[in-house]
């Protein structure tokens, strides 16, 4: 146990103590990018317009998948996506903003990161809390 009364961070109800989350903020907010996002950003960019254009041309999810495999091997969960029939563009659009501007200083990682977490929250999160009613919160 520290000397604030936490174990690893955790409150004795098992959250977050106030100092640890700042402390991990500060952490995070410092430490620099671990990838060149900005080629990572223009690369994502250009296979998912790449696999569009296939998808425009009538081709086969697995014809994608075979022509695309780097792509698909490297980032499964993203290519699952952008081969959905109705994948959120905007999500994505946002994502692939958030490497840009990391890769040219404008945001840290974690800036990015905090950015695209409240768009998520604002969307899927809020209106189903707005919906739920309190008891059954």
């Amino acid at each position: 146990m520290s000397g604030n009364g936490t174990t690893n961070g955790r409150n004795s109800d098992g959250g977050f103590s106030p100092d640890s989350v700042r402390d991990a903020a500060r952490i995070a907010e410092n430490e620099p990018t671990r990838f060149p996002a900005r080629e990572r950003g223009i690369y994502l960019q250009d296979s998912i317009r790449e696999i569009e254009q296939y998808q425009a041309a009538g081709r086969s999810l697995d014809e994608i998948k075979t022509l695309m495999f780097g792509f698909a091997e490297a980032y499964p969960k993203l290519f699952d996506m952008v081969t959905r029939p109705s994948y959120d563009k905007a999500q994505v659009r946002t994502m692939l903003s958030m490497l840009d501007k990391m890769g040219t200083g404008e945001l840290s990682q974690h800036q990015a990161s905090i950015i695209v977490g409240q768009k998520l929250l604002n969307k899927y999160v809020t209106p189903t809390l707005r919906s739920t009613p309190p008891s059954e919160r």
